[in-house]
């Protein structure tokens, strides 16, 4: 497609519906958002996308298939059931696969597209994208959150398969007019590895107005949001507040959860509090009542690939909310290279419990950096996690004008991702 036309009909591809709930389907939604009705058609094989749908896209075009089995037979993994779960892995690639590409492009054709838009988060988006492109034949534009080797894992496939599916996703970014990505790591590998244009596009966390200041007397309050993955960071974490009987430099400090996190709190009830899921803005408004945030990645060697590109949604949040950042992970990682370009947090690259103390100590000590954690957050919110920033980068995606989107009405420029 030439450079800044009018906007293509595009067919979205995808195991996860444009919607509310996940961090995915946010995504999809806001991307969705931009677009008029008629120039989108949504081919789904998200088994909740019914229950997941919001109103205000339903004049798209939609489909909603069962979902393929993803993961095959997953049995164990060793000796002869190694074999049998991949015969069952290529018992799906042989016959559940090619209807389902037909069925796929036959809902194009009759849209009559001439876009394809895929995310590739799964094992059957990955193995669908570049055949329907094909039967199409439309240029395909690819988006990826996660590297494959660590999204393949999640679904227990056996690691012939996934070394089959790695090359697969190879194939299809190299074959990408445009592939969006999840950070500007991320970006730089693409482009060298695949030669396809990659554009960095991370979903915009709201910005409410109403945002508190927090107080100088009572605790020192750690804000968290979103789901707990990084438990064993989480672990050092409040070992390192138990070694110090939950004082540092003489400042009590309480842990406020915005997310599922009631079994956490039970624990320690005085001084951790659950909030539990808010809507986006108002865990916004609760984080900026906080004196930092905590953001944990993993320190594990086998996560070091997606620690390395991949972009965590919390910290969008946190920017948003102009709360500092105690970055508690590798030094390697994808946020650390964030935090270099926009000093609104410290970094923590041990799960030794006294460094931890010792740098929430720092943090607590130094006022004038806390003031100086703030400017930082509204220059990174401006240049790179706004709703604005989403939608000028998803009109780059497409290859259109900025003016060619939808404008960005006041739901769209407060909505985000919920806590990531």
């Amino acid at each position: 497609m030439s450079s800044k036309t009018k906007l293509p009909k595009m067919l979205l591809v995808t195991g996860v519906s444009p919607g509310r709930g996940a961090v995915g389907r946010e995504y999809l939604r806001a991307a969705c958002r931009l677009l008029p009705p008629e120039s989108l058609s949504v081919f789904s094989f998200d088994p909740e996308g019914a229950q997941t749908a919001v109103a205000e896209l339903a004049a798209m075009r939609t489909h909603l298939e069962p979902p393929p089995d993803e993961s095959g037979a997953a049995g164990p993994g060793e000796g002869r059931w190694r074999w049998i779960r991949h015969l069952g892995e290529r018992s799906i690639e042989r016959y559940e696969i090619p209807p389902l590409i037909e069925k796929i492009a036959a809902f194009g054709r009759r849209g009559e597209v001439d876009r394809l838009w895929v995310p590739l988060h799964s094992p059957t988006t990955i193995r669908v994208a570049g055949p329907v492109a094909a039967a199409l034949g439309v240029p395909l534009i690819a988006t990826v959150w996660d590297p494959p080797n660590y999204k393949l894992r999640q679904f227990g496939l056996g690691r012939r398969m996934r070394r089959a599916l790695s090359r697969k996703f190879d194939a299809t970014v190299r074959s990408a007019v445009a592939c969006g990505v999840a950070s500007d790591p991320m970006r730089d590998l693409y482009r060298r590895l695949y030669g396809t244009r990659a554009v960095t596009l991370i979903l915009g966390a709201p910005r409410p107005g109403g945002l508190a200041e927090p107080t100088d007397v009572g605790p020192f309050r750690l804000g968290f949001a979103g789901n707990l993955y990084a438990k064993k960071e989480f672990d050092a974490l409040l070992e390192a507040l138990d070694r110090n009987g939950w004082k540092i430099e003489d400042r009590d400090v309480r842990l406020e959860l915005f997310g599922d996190h009631t079994t956490v709190a039970a624990a320690a009830p005085d001084r951790i509090r659950s909030h539990g899921w808010l809507d986006p803005a108002e865990s916004v408004r609760g984080l900026s009542a906080c004196h930092a945030t905590y953001l944990p990645y993993w320190f594990a060697r086998r996560r070091r690939e997606v620690v390395e590109v991949s972009f965590p949604g919390k910290l969008a949040l946190y920017a948003a909310a102009r709360t500092p950042v105690l970055f508690h992970g590798p030094s390697y990682s994808c946020p650390v290279r964030f935090l270099e370009r926009f000093p609104l947090g410290r970094v923590c690259a041990t799960l030794n419990p006294d460094a931890i103390a010792t740098t929430l100590g720092a943090m607590i000590r130094d006022q004038a950096w806390h003031s100086r954690a703030r400017e930082a957050c509204d220059r990174a919110y401006d240049a790179e996690l706004s709703a604005t920033v989403f939608r000028s980068r998803f009109a780059q995606l497409l290859d259109v004008a900025d003016e060619d989107l939808l404008p960005l009405d006041a739901a769209t420029a407060t909505q985000g991702s919920p806590p990531a």
